[in-house]
C-alpha cells in the first residue's frame, strides 16, 4: 500500500471510530444483556471507552480539517490536495463548532471535572454525528478522487458502508 493509500485509510479509520459508541449501543448491548449480572462493571468501562473514543475522533477529524495548525507530521486536508470547503459545506470552516470542541477538549480529553459520560453532558454526541454525516459522505468522495490505484477502495467501502448506516438510524 502506498503512502497515500496508507493516509486514506487512517482517515477512514478515524471516521469509523467516531461511531464506536453507536455500534456498541447496537450490536453489543442487546447481545450481552442477557448476562449482564456478570459483566455489568465490565459493560460500563467498555461503554465509556467507546463515547470516548467517539469524542477523540471527532476532535481529530477536527484537526484534520484545520481547528488547530497541523504539526510537520500531522495529517492535513490541505496536504492530501482535498478541497475543504466543498467537503465542510456551507460557511463551515472546521468540522465542530467552537463551543463543541471547547467541551470535547474539557470533558474527554483533558482530566476535568466536566465528564461527558453523565446524561447531563453538555456534548451530544448524536447531535455531532448527525450534523458529520454529511460532511463524512463528501469526504469519502474526495478520497475516492485521489485515490487513483484503487488500493484503498476497500477501506473506503467500508467507511462509506458504516456512514450510510448510522446515518440512516439517524435521519
Amino acid at each position: 500500500m502506498s503512502e497515500r493509500d496508507t493516509q486514506i485509510a487512517t482517515i477512514c479509520e478515524c471516521i469509523d471510530s467516531t461511531f464506536s459508541y453507536f455500534l456498541w449501543c447496537e450490536d453489543f448491548v442487546a447481545v450481552i444483556a442477557e448476562d449482564i449480572i456478570y459483566v455489568d462493571k465490565a459493560s460500563d468501562v467498555i461503554s465509556h471507552a467507546t463515547l470516548l473514543h467517539s469524542f477523540l475522533a471527532l476532535r481529530k477529524l477536527d484537526d484534520f480539517f484545520g481547528a488547530v495548525p497541523p504539526k510537520i507530521d500531522d495529517l492535513a486536508w490541505d496536504r492530501l490536495g482535498l478541497n475543504k470547503a466543498a467537503i465542510l459545506g456551507g460557511a463551515r470552516t472546521t468540522l465542530l463548532d467552537k463551543v463543541d470542541r471547547m467541551n470535547i477538549n474539557k470533558g474527554v480529553a483533558h482530566m476535568t471535572e466536566k465528564l461527558t459520560l453523565g446524561a447531563d453532558s453538555e456534548v451530544d454526541l448524536l447531535r455531532i454525528i448527525e450534523n458529520s454525516i454529511c460532511v463524512f459522505e463528501r469526504l469519502i468522495c474526495e478520497l475516492r478522487k485521489i485515490d487513483v490505484d484503487n488500493e484503498a477502495k476497500h477501506c473506503l467501502d467500508n467507511t462509506e458502508e458504516f456512514i450510510q448506516r448510522i446515518g440512516s438510524r439517524h435521519e
